[in-house]
């Protein structure tokens, strides 16, 4: 029981994490995009 909850927990964060770097890097390209 614990243990699914730890991997529930751990797929939730790796996809928080995963949705950041996507926004960021989006942000990236667009001030990229701005400065040309």
């Amino acid at each position: 029981m614990l243990y699914t909850e730890w991997r529930a927990m751990y797929a939730y964060r790796t996809m928080i994490d995963t949705l950041q770097v996507m926004d960021l890097m989006a942000l990236f390209a667009v001030t990229w995009k701005l400065h040309e």
